[in-house]
C-alpha cells in the first residue's frame, strides 16, 4: 500500500499526518463493513475526525481532498460520503493471507509464554535469553506500563468548549477553583480565539491557561507602599520618620528664623500630602 505512487505523493507533501489519516479512514471504513451495509464509505466527517483527534478541521479538510484528487477515494453523489474502493483490493489481499496469518500468530504467542515460563527447549532462544535476561525481563512490564497509560489517557473523556479548546471535567472544576469561573471562560475564550486564527496546536488547554495566567499575573507590576509610621505624641500627625514630626520642624523653622527655602518647601509637601 504505501508503494502506491499516490499515497507517496500524500507523504511527501503532508508527511506522517497524512499518511495517518488515510489509514486512519481505511480502518473507520472497515470496521463498519458489514452485511446490510456493504458499501465501503466513510460514515465521519472531516468534523467528527478533527474533534475526535484534536486537529484543525480546515487541515483534515485539505487532506481529503487532496486524497479524492488523487483518487485514493471517491464521492458518493447521493450521500456526499468518501468511498474507498481500493479497500476491496486491500481485503482480498488480506482474506488471502488469514490462514497462515493466524498460524503465525499463534505459534508466536505460544512461544512468548514457554519464554516468559522459561521452558524453551530451543538451545539458541535459550543461549539468548540467558545472554540478555534483563531485557527480555522488562520488555513485558514496559509494554504494560505504556498499554496501562495508553488505556487511562484514553478513559479521560474531554469536553469541548466553544470551537477548539477541550478539557475534562476535572481540568474545567479545577480553572474555576483556581482562577474563578469569570477568569476561566475569559482565558478558555482567549485560547479558542488564538487556536482559531493561528491552527497552533497544544499537548493540554489545560496547563496552556494555567501558564497563560501566571505569566500575565507575574508580569503585572506592583506598587511599593511607603512605610508608616506611628503618630507624634505631641501633635498626633504622622511622624516622617521613627525620629521626626512636622511639629518639630515647625518648631525649629520658628525658632531660627524663616529657615531654608529647602526646609519649607519639604514642610509644605509633607502637609499636601498629609490633608
Amino acid at each position: 500500500m504505501s508503494y502506491d505512487p499516490a499515497i507517496k505523493r500524500i507523504k511527501r507533501k503532508y508527511g506522517i499526518k497524512g499518511y495517518g489519516l488515510y489509514n486512519l479512514i481505511l480502518e473507520y471504513i472497515s470496521s463498519q463493513l458489514e452485511k446490510h451495509s456493504p458499501i465501503p464509505d466513510l460514515k465521519e466527517t472531516a468534523a467528527d475526525i478533527a474533534d475526535e483527534w484534536g486537529e484543525d478541521i480546515r487541515n483534515v479538510e485539505e487532506m481529503m481532498r487532496e486524497m479524492v484528487d488523487q483518487d485514493l477515494f471517491c464521492i458518493d453523489i447521493e450521500t456526499g460520503r468518501i468511498v474507498c474502493l481500493k479497500i476491496i483490493k486491500y481485503l482480498d489481499e488480506y482474506l488471502r493471507k488469514v490462514p497462515e496469518i493466524k498460524s503465525a500468530v499463534e505459534k508466536w504467542k505460544l512461544e512468548q509464554v514457554q519464554l516468559l515460563k522459561g521452558n524453551i527447549d530451543s538451545p539458541t532462544k535459550s543461549d539468548k535469553i540467558r545472554q540478555s535476561p534483563t531485557k527480555s525481563d522488562n520488555v513485558p512490564l514496559e509494554y504494560n506500563r505504556i498499554e496501562q497509560n495508553r488505556i487511562e489517557k484514553k478513559k479521560i473523556k474531554k469536553n469541548k468548549y466553544l470551537d477548539f479548546v477541550f478539557l475534562s471535567d476535572d481540568e474545567f472544576n479545577k480553572l474555576k477553583d483556581k482562577l474563578s469561573i469569570k477568569v476561566a471562560n475569559d482565558y478558555i475564550e482567549r485560547l479558542n480565539n488564538y487556536i482559531g486564527s493561528t491552527g497552533k496546536k497544544y499537548k493540554s488547554h489545560y496547563y496552556t491557561i494555567l501558564t497563560w495566567f501566571r505569566k500575565n499575573n507575574t508580569s503585572t507590576s506592583k506598587e511599593i507602599s511607603a512605610p508608616s509610621f506611628p503618630p507624634c505624641p505631641k501633635c498626633g500627625e504622622p511622624m516622617i520618620d521613627p525620629t521626626k514630626c512636622i511639629c518639630e520642624i515647625k518648631e525649629d523653622w520658628e525658632r531660627e528664623g524663616d529657615g531654608s527655602y529647602i526646609l519649607r518647601e519639604f514642610v509644605e509637601q509633607i502637609e499636601a500630602k498629609n490633608e
